[in-house]
Formats: structure tokens, sequence, C-alpha cells
């Protein structure tokens, strides 16, 4: 296009995000740094969600545009986008800043040729949506584009009373401080704990998945609120740093989502962990 900014330097790229790298905090959990940000428009593009989850990718039609953010990486960065979305391909696209000026930006997609239709994509997560409208507000995006997806369909939060819990704290079980799970840190023969919503869980996995676990809790910490609140921002609760900036319903949700996740079998099964005691945490509430 004539007067086209360039897309991209041997050492930087103009990303166009779409889904929740708009987000700072999308961004910021997943250690993405970009020199700058700026509201724009994927020109001759439609914002498509897709699969079970109601991802969002963008599909090339002529005429169509929609909005998101474009932040400028350099090869380091977009390395790690590229590993983030490694399931997903990489095409140019033209996207118009809001000063009138057109930059050539690499976007995130499917294959074109993969099949789509209400059969096999599902409406995005309120969460999910939520995600994108805050990016979108923090970074200007025009007023109309972030009431389409405020009003996008969605599939909506599960309300607190329907929360799953895991097993229960057996009968008799001790109550552990914090710095008695922070001791055991499978190192030198100690088992390896974690805690969650006021249980204690000991990780009972073994060989390569145990010594990933071990590394994890040195880089991420003993609490899944405090972790999972960074693999799976949510802009209702945020992204609480101390376990005494989490609310009781925030932790009710991670242990809902932990038990989703491990009664799935896709990652972890209920055996490969065990509730061994209760755990004197504080609460923001």
């Amino acid at each position: 296009m004539e007067g086209a900014a360039e897309s991209k330097s041997d050492d930087i790229f103009w990303y166009f995000a779409i889904g929740s790298m708009i987000n700072p905090f999308g961004l910021g959990n997943r250690g993405i740094e970009v020199v700058e940000s700026q509201a724009a428009e994927a020109l001759d593009n439609k914002i498509y969600f897709y699969g079970s989850m109601g991802m969002a990718e963008a599909i090339a039609e002529e005429g169509s545009s929609f909005h998101g953010v474009v932040h400028r990486v350099n090869p380091e960065n977009m390395a790690k986008l590229d590993r983030i979305e490694a399931c997903l391909l990489r095409r140019d696209i033209q996207a118009k800043l809001y000063d009138g000026s057109v930059v050539t930006a690499t976007v995130y997609c499917r294959d074109p040729s993969k099949e789509r239709g209400p059969h096999i994509d599902k409406n995005p997560s309120q969460r999910y949506l939520e995600i994108i409208a805050e990016g979108c507000k923090h970074f200007g995006v025009v007023q109309s584009y972030i009431d389409f997806i405020e009003k996008h369909p969605c599939v909506p939060r599960c309300l607190p009373g329907d929360f799953k819990t895991l097993p229960p704290v057996p009968e008799g079980a001790p109550t552990m401080t914090l710095e008695e799970v922070l001791k055991n840190d499978g190192q030198d023969g100690r088992p390896l704990y974690f805690t969650i919503n006021g249980k204690v869980r000991q990780n009972m996995m073994e060989g390569e998945d145990y010594l990933k676990s071990v590394d994890r809790s040195h880089r991420l910490g003993h609490h899944l609120e405090l972790i999972m609140c960074k693999m799976l921002y949510d802009p209702k609760y945020g992204c609480p740093e101390t376990l005494d900036q989490v609310t009781r319903e925030h932790a009710a949700c991670i242990e809902d989502v932990t038990y989703n996740i491990a009664a799935s079998g896709k990652v972890n099964t209920m055996h490969e962990w065990k509730v061994i005691a209760n755990f004197d945490q504080p609460y923001k509430d």
C-alpha cells in the first residue's frame, strides 16, 4: 500500500494483538516486553472466534476491518510469541494507526483451509472478552469496538455457588503454617507441597514430571492462586502478588479451575496430587 510504513527492520516487528496480548497483564504475565504500543485497525480482515474455547483469530476478508493493538517488539520477544502461539500461523496485514499512517504488521491466524462453523467453533468465555475489552480501554481503542467486544455472545462465568472443590482434607489432618509448606520444596528427599484455598496438596508425580514441578515451584512459588492468576488472568479478580490480596471467592474460583483441569485428564490427574492438610491461609476478606 502506498505510504505504508515498514513492517519490520532487522531488530523490530509490528505485532497486531487481537486476544489476550491486547492486555498489558497478558503481555507481562508471559514475559513479553514491547518497545511501544498503539491502537490500530486491521484492514481487509475480520475477527473470528474459533474452537471449543472461542479464541480470537484474524481472517482475511476484503473490505472488512476490526480493531486491536499493535506492539513493536524485538526478535527475541517475537520468538517468545511464536512459541506461545505455536499452533497458529503468522501472516502480514495492513494496520492503520489512529494517526492515519499504515504499517505492515504480523498477526496470528489459523490455516485458512481449516474447517469453521458453529458446529465446531464456540463463543468465547466472558473472562476472555473482558481481558480483551480491558486491554482495548487501556490502549485507547475506539469505543465502538469495545462495545462490540463487551456485547459479543459469550459463555458466562461459573457462579460461585457452582464452583467445584478438590477432595476434602482428611479428618484429623494437621493445619500447616506458611513456613512448614515452604520447607517442603521437593529437595533432598523432602516432599513437594502446594497450597490452594486453605488446603495443602502434595505432589505425587514421579520422574521428569516431578522435576518440572519442583523447578516450577522455585520459579513461581507454592501457592496456586498466585501461579494460576498469571497463567489465567481474570479482570474480575486482578493479579494479586501476595496471598493476603486474594479474596475467598477468587481462591474458590482457582480451586474450581484446578479441579476442572485435573478432571479433564489433559494435564495432571487427581491421583498425581494428594490433599494432606489444612493451610493457615490469609485472605483479603
